[in-house]
This record gives structure tokens, C-alpha cells and sequence, in this order.
């Protein structure tokens, strides 16, 4: 049985756990594939302490959900999280989605999709009409999915290594 829910603050470690393991694995996707424009592992998330995760997600307590300006969601899977997701409007009725991440163990049961449409709903309430989401190119499990949810590649992105 899963759920997905508002993240808590008890929910911190976790999650950044999983942010770390995201940007360690994009790092090593793009090494494999010889395209890394880092010059040591990514530190973006790692930068972010429990503490951080445990503010955000404690200022979302008995906010209604209009109210926000920032969405972190869980999913839970028999009382243990085993991914995350978040976003946030931005100018001009888009809505940008952070980041989405599942545990290895737990990908292609459908939950990838289930976490992406609850977004969509948030993005929705908040008047959002275009979503957008950045996805690195040898990502291409990442790709497919969003693709597959009716998301179009709308930009190129190039990256240059000096």
C-alpha cells in the first residue's frame, strides 16, 4: 500500500538522503557517458543540512495548500519513505518541478506517475498552466517518463567543459 503526502519534518533525513543519492547518480550517469560538465561530485543537495529540510517542511504545517510557494511531497510505501518530489510556480503561470526521486527497489510500479499527476494538481490549484522540468540528457529512464506523461522537449540545452 502507498501514499503520497505533504512532507513533515520528521520526513528531513530522509529526503536528503535521497537528494544526495540523486545528484550522485546524475554525476556518475553523466561520467559513464563521458558528458560530466563537474569537476567533482555534485554538492547542491549536501549543502542543505536535515535542519534546512526540517524548516521547509515544517512551514508547510496548517498552510492550506494554496497558500504555498514551494511543494515537497513524499511517497510512502508501508510506512517507510522511499521517494520525493517538489516544485514551485514561477513567473508567468509556470509551475517548475524540482526534482523527483524513488528508490531503485521501488521504480516501475507506476508511482513515478502517480507522484508527477498529484504535482500536477498543486500546479493546478495555484493557476499553473505550463509545467516545465529540467532533465539531463543521458537521463533517459527520466525522459521516457515524462514524455510518457505528455511532456514535450521545448529547449536544448548545451553545456561546454573548460
Amino acid at each position: 500500500m502507498y501514499k503520497i503526502r505533504r512532507a513533515e519534518a520528521k520526513d528531513a533525513e530522509q529526503v536528503r538522503l535521497m537528494s544526495i543519492a540523486l545528484e550522485e547518480a546524475m554525476f556518475d550517469l553523466f561520467k559513464k557517458k563521458k558528458q560530466t560538465v563537474f569537476a567533482n561530485k555534485p554538492v547542491i543537495a549536501s549543502k542543505h543540512s536535515v535542519k534546512d529540510h526540517a524548516e521547509w517542511f515544517g512551514g508547510m504545517v496548517g498552510k492550506p495548500d494554496e497558500v504555498l510557494t514551494h511543494m515537497w511531497y513524499v511517497l510512502e510505501v508501508d510506512g517507510k519513505v522511499v521517494g520525493y518530489i517538489n516544485g514551485q510556480p514561477e513567473k508567468g503561470n509556470v509551475g517548475h518541478l524540482d526534482s523527483l526521486y524513488i528508490l531503485k527497489q521501488y521504480r516501475g510500479k507506476g508511482y513515478a506517475v502517480a507522484m508527477v499527476k498529484k504535482m500536477k494538481k498543486w500546479f493546478q490549484l495555484k493557476k499553473v498552466k505550463f509545467i516545465d522540468i529540467s532533465v539531463d540528457g543521458p537521463n533517459k529512464p527520466a525522459q521516457k517518463l515524462y514524455e510518457k506523461l505528455g511532456f514535450v522537449k521545448t529547449t536544448y540545452t548545451y553545456g561546454l567543459k573548460i
